[in-house]
């Protein structure tokens, strides 16, 4: 193996915390433009996150506040999307990119890019990764399920796919355009899909349940076989 490439959201990090970062920001947002309580604008927020996912969680809480307009929502979104993140390394992501310094280290994420590199700076993966590639840099087409940016890796790293290997977490798009090239593939079983279960075709070669199991050995075992439990 020549080259690791990890994703990032959910592998080496939990986005979760990155999250419940984002709404506290814009909880003191919201304190600071309309007088609405710190603490309960960021209950409320938390409470909708539960009960109705990320798509109206600031509509709303500026609904129950009596604040809610088009430029009430931008100017949130707008906090969420540019705040400086207070998130960590998964202690085992961290052990990992620290013992395969040996190997040149990629990050591939999708998302909107100034989003995903803020991240980025605040884990530091920049010292210890070659490079954090946003996918949706070169368009969103090029996100993930698509193998452009992996070939892009391979060719600058003169790697052959089968020497390039993916480590992620979402079986409905981290694998299934990459594996029929000869990428190699790992799953690691956290974050929103650890429970979830798809077609062959979509699955890593492997999966484990923690970054310490990527290891020089594992390499060698992909290495001989395409596929293995």
């Amino acid at each position: 193996m020549k080259v690791v490439v990890f994703d990032m959201d959910d592998t080496l990090y939990d986005e979760a915390s990155f999250v419940l970062s984002g709404l506290r920001a814009v909880a003191e947002l919201m304190s600071q433009q309309w007088g609405i309580p710190k603490k309960s604008a960021l209950a409320t927020m938390r409470q909708t996150l539960v009960r109705d996912g990320r798509g109206a969680i600031f509509d709303a809480t500026l609904l129950k506040y009596g604040q809610l307009s088009r430029r009430a929502v931008a100017l949130c979104l707008n906090r969420y999307r540019t705040h400086t993140p207070e998130i960590r390394l998964y202690p085992d992501a961290m052990r990992a990119l620290k013992r395969l310094q040996c190997y040149s280290l990629y990050v591939v994420t999708d998302g909107n890019p100034r989003v995903q590199r803020s991240k980025a700076q605040s884990l530091d993966l920049p010292s210890l990764v070659k490079q954090v590639v946003a996918t949706w840099h070169h368009g969103r087409a090029r996100g993930k399920p698509s193998p452009d940016v992996f070939r892009r890796i391979a060719r600058r790293e003169r790697a052959l796919p089968a020497e390039v290997v993916y480590i992620g977490d979402d079986p409905n798009k981290d694998f299934v355009g990459i594996k029929p090239l000869g990428f190699r593939t790992i799953r690691v079983m956290r974050g929103r899909f650890r429970d979830l279960r798809l077609s062959p075709a979509h699955e890593a070669d492997c999966r484990i349940d923690t970054l310490d199991a990527v290891t020089e050995e594992l390499f060698k075992r992909l290495e001989r076989s395409k596929r293995f439990t």
